[in-house]
């Protein structure tokens, strides 16, 4: 197949969704396809079957942002007409209204496939019914014949209100990269090893975290918390852990390079992920690939990987809650949380190995596209 991936991807930008793009994108590039990804701050390159392009854009506002956007798109359709045999977009943004307005003009006869970004009053489907141009968002998407791909219930759950008739709802995660991992003794002393992994803003709780935190030192824990990333509230969290008198129990390391990560989950006793809001977080995904328990909050995705078998979820903005799944791991014992962990590796590489998920994929593709074939637009 002749797969176009609108999407941003490292290293131009490092969010969830647009990793999961790249692994998508390699991985069907790995089993024969020919994989062309465009984003507007891509760095051009080409890796075998994958060519990556950039897009060009005009930021000076949200109009010319969005037009310009759009633009490029319909040039790139015209272009390479007739060269693609399915669009893979990620997220209800500009990528899925460019894809939907190129096939409402004829510029593009192949289905579009896309992936919202996240659920509840934060995730796509509510800011297109928020947007002042919603009848003209879902005039176009009607257009597009889309079909949607709800990574969780959630999101599946919100499509319908979107009032698109007749939209396909397909329900394929996200996946991660399962790492080859080192044998590990099944017991160690000291501290609890304790991590969390993701950007410093305020979508992932992290302030959360660090109340709880103060709690488990206020009964007395033994533990250390790593905080690996950036953003823009690393300052104020930085602040809040000297406020709190956390400085010997939580660590701001910063961002670490990817290479780098396998060296912190291998030593971490339990992952944690507080957000407020989520899709289906990847790193949730790769902490249980690297067989690390989790904590996480009942949010969209997260609730759909986490059992009892696997980690524990809490209520969101809950330091009690939090803090107390983490008396609970605690009391467990590292053996305990090793055979846990064990069970969620098995879990990511039965239903979330990238290489099952990229053929899940590929096997809606040929669907559509046969389906396509026998139905005339």
């Amino acid at each position: 197949m002749r797969i176009l991936v609108l999407a941003d991807v490292p290293p131009g930008t490092v969010g969830g969704a647009e990793v999961q793009a790249w692994h998508l994108a390699r991985q069907w590039a790995a089993n024969g396809h020919a994989v062309l990804v465009a984003g507007v701050n891509n760095v051009p390159r080409t890796e075998g079957r994958v060519t990556v392009v950039r897009l060009p854009l005009w930021q000076r506002s949200r109009l010319s942002r969005g037009v310009s956007y759009l633009l490029a798109v319909m040039w790139l359709m015209w272009r390479r007409r007739g060269g693609f045999e399915v669009v893979y977009c990620r997220f209800i943004r500009e990528q899925a209204f460019a894809a939907s307005f190129a096939r409402a003009l004829g510029l593009l006869g192949c289905p579009v496939v896309v992936c919202p970004a996240c659920a509840a009053g934060h995730g796509d489907v509510h800011r297109i019914l928020r947007s002042p141009a919603r009848s003209i968002w879902v005039w176009v998407l009607r257009r597009g014949g889309l079909t949607i791909n709800a990574m969780s219930r959630q999101m599946r759950d919100e499509i319908p209100l979107l009032g698109l008739a007749d939209t396909r709802i397909s329900d394929i995660p996200n996946g991660v990269l399962m790492p080859e991992l080192p044998l590990r003794s099944s017991s160690a002393a000291g501290p609890w090893k304790v991590l969390f992994l993701g950007r410093l803003v305020e979508q992932k709780g992290v302030d959360v975290l660090l109340d709880a935190a103060q709690r488990l030192r206020q009964a007395g824990h033994d533990f250390v918390i790593e905080v690996v990333g950036d953003g823009p509230l690393r300052g104020v969290l930085s602040e809040r852990v000297a406020s709190l008198g956390l400085d010997g129990c939580v660590r701001m390391t910063g961002a670490k390079a990817p290479d780098a990560l396998s060296d912190v989950f291998l030593h971490a006793d339990v992952f944690v992920l507080p957000s407020r809001y989520e899709g289906m977080p990847g790193v949730l995904l790769q902490a249980l690939a690297y067989g690390v328990p989790v904590i996480a909050t009942r949010v969209s995705g997260s609730e759909d990987i986490v059992s009892e078998d696997v980690g524990w979820l809490v209520p969101v903005d809950d330091p009690g809650a939090l803090a107390g799944a983490f008396e609970e791991a605690f009391r467990r014992g590292r053996d305990e949380l090793r055979a846990m962990g064990a069970k969620g590796r098995a879990l990511a590489a039965q239903a979330h190995d990238i290489e099952v998920i990229a053929r899940r994929y590929e096997r809606l593709f040929v669907e559509l596209i046969e389906s396509s074939h026998k139905t005339p637009r």
